[in-house]
């Protein structure tokens, strides 16, 4: 801090001298903030100028004060209104859908032979928005039927935790598309252009991107909300409320290594089309 008065020890006591001095001082520009910062008047601002919007997160005050914790506890995501989005994603599969099915056996990948036990088997139901989304679900239902490059006989085959579960490497330890919508590009993609219209929450179907506006045939059954997929995953279905138990069960409970399942192998035997009197029952 500049104190003026030392000035005049060193200086002429002349005040036209005194106000030279002290301009050549003001214009050092740490100089100009010292003297700012030590005004009564002038106040300290930080982050987004103690406002509830700006880079921390949109309303984090409105839910500090709702005792979820400071922005470090909130997360990114603090804004979004997740009972607004499953509100969204019902309005959503209200236009039309079709329900499909999935059998998944657990294949222990350490078994003996002698001990060998009797391999269960469990259903997961799916709800595909085949009104949002006509191409890609269609390229799904065709590649649940079809006997070659299909999701028959193929596995879930990583595990991503707090996030979902990832299946659908039909061909050569990859993802392919149905043939029939291949691209004149590529001989594993599709073209997607379809509006990415459902938010990422626990029980939802995403097809996953692999470049701009293309897919293939793999997908991730999400076991928790997932909003840094919106916008760049196309999700086009859901579980059905015991389904999400069940795949939320083998998240918590598989061994896996590096991402990989390790102790069992969960592998799709059977998968199709559900008619609309066994998709009700269900």
């Amino acid at each position: 801090i500049v104190h003026l008065n030392s000035l005049n020890t060193h200086q002429s006591n002349t005040p036209q001298r005194t106000i030279m001095n002290v301009n050549k001082i003001l214009s050092n520009t740490t100089s100009r903030r010292a003297l700012t910062l030590c005004t009564k008047e002038s106040k300290r601002k930080f982050g987004s100028g103690g406002g509830t919007r700006g880079s921390r997160g949109h309303g984090w005050w409105i839910n500090y004060r709702a005792g979820k914790g400071g922005r470090h506890l909130q997360g990114e995501y603090s804004h979004i209104d997740k009972e607004e989005q499953k509100a969204w994603n019902d309005a959503v599969f209200s236009l039309g859908s079709q329900f499909a099915y999935v059998d998944i056996q657990v294949e222990p990948l350490h078994q003996d032979a002698e001990n060998e036990e009797e391999l269960t088997q469990h259903r997961l139901i799916l709800e595909l928005a085949t009104e949002a989304f006509p191409r890609a679900t269609l390229n799904f239902t065709k590649l649940l039927e079809t006997d070659q490059d299909g999701f028959k006989t193929s596995t879930l085959h990583r595990i991503e935790k707090n996030v979902g579960i990832l299946g659908g490497h039909v061909w050569n330890g990859t993802g392919r598309c149905h043939e029939e919508f291949l691209l004149p590009t590529s001989v594993t993609s599709m073209k997607q252009s379809e509006h990415m219209v459902l938010s990422h929450i626990p029980g939802i179907i995403t097809m996953l991107s692999q470049r701009v506006e293309e897919i293939d045939s793999r997908f991730m059954l999400c076991t928790n909300h997932a909003p840094h997929l919106n916008g760049k995953a196309v999700a086009i279905g859901r579980l059905d409320d015991e389904s999400l138990k069940l795949v939320q069960r083998w998240e918590n409970t598989v061994i896996t290594s590096k991402g990989h399942p390790s102790n069992v192998a969960l592998r799709i035997k059977d998968c199709g089309m559900l008619e609309e009197d066994s998709a009700q029952s269900a």
